[in-house]
């Protein structure tokens, strides 16, 4: 599948089915070759799959100056907001009651980029 992150195509090898559902909001449809590949090791289980590929993607990208930040992230009135703090603090929690209180639209609810 080929993915397109900040300008920048990636072709995912070898991800399976659990990564491509998770990758699937950035398929670029009219993509017909990729400026990097990442081929991941078929027999990593999706977390290792997801970590590999976030940390391969976040090497490509660090020369277009974007930055991959622990957080939440909403689109609430064409604006994007990021709920950040440390991990178990419920910034998935405040992004869903953002969702259902506010008609808030998910971004991404982990690491994304900016």
């Amino acid at each position: 599948m080929i993915i397109k992150i900040a300008d920048t195509t990636f072709s995912v090898i070898n991800g399976g089915a659990e990564l491509e559902k998770y990758i699937s909001p950035f398929k670029c449809e009219n993509c017909i070759n990729a400026e990097f590949k990442i081929v991941l090791d078929q027999s990593q289980d999706f977390m290792q799959k997801r970590s590999v590929m976030a940390i391969a993607i976040t090497e490509k990208l660090i020369g277009k100056n974007v930055l991959r930040i622990h957080a939440s992230s909403i689109c609430y009135k064409d604006k994007a907001i990021m709920f950040l703090a440390p991990s178990g603090t419920g910034k998935s929690t405040h992004a869903s009651l953002w969702n259902k209180y506010a008609g808030a639209e998910y971004i991404n609810d982990d690491q994304p980029y900016l």
